[in-house]
């Protein structure tokens, strides 16, 4: 199952970026080799703001090439996605649960 939710924050990006993992790696979590895991937190965007730096990339590098992202993303902040962007993606599967 994937999401995507808008938040407001004073964090910077890369703290919400570090909030993001330690989520992601909290010991309920269970990994399983070879296999989805359990829960796995993205920072897509932050803002209007851009970052490249090795550990954190913004907007994230392969949003626009995922339907599961960009699908959710456009019912909730269509300004941030192109009619374009969604045709690209298009013949992914993605459907609302």
């Amino acid at each position: 199952m994937n999401a995507v939710v808008e938040v407001t924050t004073t964090l910077t990006a890369p703290i919400c970026w570090l909030v993001c993992i330690a989520w992601s790696v909290r010991p309920a979590r269970t990994p399983v080799p070879q296999c989805a895991r359990t829960l796995d937190l993205d920072l897509l965007t932050y803002g209007s703001g851009r970052i490249d730096s090795p550990q954190l990339v913004l907007p994230h590098p392969r949003m626009g090439t995922r339907a599961f992202v960009l699908v959710p993303l456009a019912e909730i902040a269509p300004q941030r996605v192109s009619a374009e962007a969604l045709r690209a993606v298009s013949a992914q599967a993605c459907a609302r649960l």
